[in-house]
Parts: structure tokens; sequence; C-alpha cells
């Protein structure tokens, strides 16, 4: 799904392999997004891609009744991102992109003028 100032939101994959019971909520906050995980199904290993660099690529298994918080600083990007969690070794990704709005001035993507 796409919308204003870089907003995305998409997923792919193998929807049988859908793993039960997980969510996956993106929060802003100021300087940072955070994604937010709740699983009550069987234990799903998940991986964090930040295109812009700026967070490292971890692995984590979240466990049945596990709820796991990343954070994202968004600092160097002035405010966008762009994540993917990829879902036991790619059986499913979500992807997250766009910009945090505060209402102040901000600038262009960086990754999109080629700055970062």
């Amino acid at each position: 799904m796409y919308g204003p100032n870089g907003f995305f939101r998409g997923l792919k994959g193998n929807t049988a392999k859908l793993p039960e019971g997980l969510s996956c909520q993106l929060v802003y906050k100021k300087d940072m997004v955070q994604l937010v995980f709740h699983n009550t199904g069987k234990p799903v290993k998940v991986r964090v891609k930040d295109a812009y660099g700026q967070s490292d690529s971890k692995s984590h298994t979240l466990k049945t009744r596990y709820h796991l918080t990343i954070d994202h600083l968004t600092v160097r990007s002035h405010g966008w991102y762009d994540l993917r969690v990829v879902c036991n070794d790619g059986d499913l990704e979500y992807h997250f992109a766009g910009h945090v709005e505060t209402g102040a001035e901000s600038f262009s993507d960086p990754i999109m003028g080629g700055i970062m």
C-alpha cells in the first residue's frame, strides 16, 4: 500500500506459512520508530533489515507468549525509515517505509537523493 511522503506497507511471501499469532506494529516516536512484536503462536524467527543502515540487522526468536520492542533511530535519515521484517528465513516479509512527520521542516528522502 502506497501513500504520501514515501509511506509504504508491504507483505510478501507464502501465506500458507504465515506465522499464526504473530503481530508486528510500527510505533512512531520522536527521532525513532519502534517495531513491536507480540507472539501468541509457535516460536518464530524474525530478522529486521534497515535500508538506511542506522540499525544492525539482527535475528530474534520470538517464543510463545513473547513480546519484543526494537527501536530504530531516524536521526541520520531526517525521519525517514525503511524496515523489512523477514520471518522464518524468508517465508514471509513485512515492509514498512515512510517518514516520521513532526510538523517541522524536514529533508527529502536521503536514499532517493543518493546521500545514504
